[in-house]
């Protein structure tokens, strides 16, 4: 009778490695997925909390680029580390993002020409193209950080008759 895991009558000096079961594979990944994708939305939208005067060309870029830079750093290493779950918890979460930023400045163009609301200095186009242009950043990050997969085995032949 064979020994489990192994499958042989030989005996080894060291018990097999543990593996994990399914239970513990859904739980690490979903829990991957859940807090990578809010670590990110977090760590993309509180630069638009920090420097509130977006409404102008620069404070606008400088929450964009520093959201943008560590959101994509997040998302790089969970991509790279955790594979699947990671990449989907970032990509989730950058999506969030977009939704959050689009609003936000759609809330400042749409205050334009009243003279009690402050009055963007971009083109209301880019409610639309920030948003755009941070979500094609962050599928290009993963599609950079994610690893390759393996390459698939040869199919084993049926015994011929």
């Amino acid at each position: 009778m064979p020994f489990e895991p192994l499958r042989t009558d030989e005996r080894t000096g060291t018990p097999p490695p543990p593996k994990r079961d399914f239970d513990d594979e859904m739980l690490v990944g979903c829990g991957t997925f859940v807090l990578t994708s809010v670590i990110g939305y977090g760590l993309g939208a509180s630069p638009f909390f920090v420097f509130t005067n977006t409404h102008q060309l620069k404070g606008l870029a400088l929450a964009t680029g520093l959201g943008l830079v560590c959101q994509s750093a997040l998302g790089g290493f969970a991509s790279r580390k955790y594979e699947l779950p990671g990449s989907c918890g970032y990509l989730a979460g950058a999506f969030v993002t977009t939704v959050f930023i689009h609003l936000r400045l759609q809330q400042l163009v749409a205050g334009r020409g009243d003279v009690n609301y402050v009055q963007p200095e971009f083109p209301d186009s880019w409610m639309w193209f920030v948003p755009g242009a941070w979500l094609a950043i962050a599928i290009a990050v993963v599609l950079f950080c994610y690893r390759s997969l393996p390459e698939p085995s040869e199919p084993s032949k049926p015994p011929s008759q």
